[in-house]
């Protein structure tokens, strides 16, 4: 949230527990083969919009994995980017060509694990959607 809240317009509240306005509610998942996922916890109809997700990251997986600290905080950037209305994209396939993003597929050998949003996801999907 620290990371969303410091790169974009989106302003946030701490609360210590799950309360009504909580917009999303972390879990654990043992879905096979998944980091992570988001399901919509509560439809807005007017809006045709999700109000409040539940993020679920997978323990197991992600703690199999070559690196699995730098794994946990991209795959929580990852899912707390599709609850704010941002899409998978994968290498060189950004619409600005940035590969500096959590929402990015990978990554590559070599490459950085990455755990922020891309200029491209900020300027036109995070920003407008809370703006």
């Amino acid at each position: 949230m620290t990371i969303l809240r410091t790169y974009t317009i989106v302003d946030t509240a701490y609360h210590a527990t799950c309360q009504t306005k909580t917009d999303v509610r972390w879990a654990h998942t043992t879905e096979v083969g998944i980091y992570g996922k988001i399901s919509c916890k509560t439809w807005v109809t007017v809006d045709v919009k999700c109000e409040s997700y539940y993020a679920r990251l997978n323990k197991s997986v992600i703690s199999d994995s070559a690196h699995p600290a730098a794994q946990k905080k991209k795959t929580s950037c990852h899912e707390l980017g599709h609850t704010v209305g941002v899409r998978h994209y994968s290498a060189g396939s950004s619409p600005d060509g940035s590969t500096d993003s959590c929402m990015r597929s990978g990554p590559a050998a070599g490459e950085a694990w990455n755990t922020r949003y891309g200029d491209h996801q900020v300027k036109k999907h995070i920003n407008p959607y809370f703006g």
